[in-house]
């Protein structure tokens, strides 16, 4: 890990190197008027991915979201952090959104769901069994 951090300089998000730290991301997750900072990077070996958010409280950096998974997209949409994951089921994947609970101070899983994202896979039909025919 030490070897691959230390291709982590120009460019910034790592892109093309080994460097295992993405671009981070600064958006207003929890309505105070500062920007969050929202960053992932790669754990490896693997095809695991970490996203952390964090934001200062009282001069301090605090922690508020950890996942880890096989991560496929982030995206950053209003004050949620959007994750995609790839399924078990061919042609669907997880989208997990997670949001700003004042209460807990917490990035908090509010929404998941199965979407999919491309054609049905065909059913396996053993040779010389016949297939129904629309007309």
């Amino acid at each position: 890990m030490t070897r691959r951090m230390a291709q982590c300089g120009a460019p910034r998000d790592g892109a093309g190197t080994g460097c295992p730290v993405l671009k981070p991301y600064y958006r207003d997750l929890t309505g105070d008027g500062r920007p969050e900072m929202t960053l992932g990077f790669r754990l490896l070996p693997g095809e695991m991915t970490a996203v952390r958010v964090y934001t200062v409280d009282k001069h301090r950096l605090v922690q508020v979201m950890a996942y880890d998974d096989a991560l496929t997209g982030i995206e950053i949409a209003g004050q949620s952090v959007i994750l995609r994951a790839p399924s078990e089921v061919p042609g669907y994947e997880y989208r997990l959104q997670w949001s700003w609970d004042t209460d807990q101070r917490a990035m908090l899983l509010t929404h998941d769901e199965m979407l999919r994202t491309g054609r049905r896979p065909e059913p396996h039909r053993p040779s010389g069994t016949p297939s129904a025919s629309h007309r």
